[in-house]
């Protein structure tokens, strides 16, 4: 009985949990991917300029997302561009802060803007794949 209890209110809690999430606002989600990818790569650069050029085709693929994250920030406008500087540079403060600590500090914070940056590379760069592919198959049914 008290299992059954227990299952429910968890069933339930989860139930709440799930419709009161907010709602995403693009703009802001689009700062945050943008802000995560400038700050790897300027850990990237950091590295790569202290002697481990043996990163620098990961540098260069940071890079290339950071550059495309910026023109879609500064094509979405003023506002988002603004928010991105501050969000770049609170979370490149952020990781410089934590690697001046532990070890252990530095690892999980520079674990966790890669885990961010991976999160945003599946959500901005799937869809366009997916966008391609459907945008391809598309053509191909209409060709016959």
């Amino acid at each position: 009985m008290i299992r059954t209890i227990i299952a429910a209110t968890l069933l339930t809690t989860a139930a709440q949990a799930q419709s009161e999430l907010p709602e995403v606002n693009p703009s802001q989600n689009l700062a945050f991917c943008g802000s995560q990818v400038a700050t790897l790569a300027w850990f990237y650069e950091g590295v790569v300029n202290d002697g481990a050029p043996e990163l620098q085709p990961e540098l260069d693929g940071l890079i290339a997302m950071r550059t495309v994250f910026v023109g879609q920030v500064q094509n979405d406008g003023e506002e988002t561009i603004e928010l991105f500087k501050k969000m770049a540079k609170a979370s490149v403060t952020d990781l410089a802060s934590q690697m001046g600590g532990t070890e252990e500090q530095g690892a999980a914070a520079l674990a966790h803007v890669n885990a961010n940056v991976r999160g945003c590379a599946d959500i901005y760069f799937e869809k366009r794949e997916d966008t391609a592919n459907e945008d391809g198959e598309a053509a191909k049914s209409e060709d016959n």
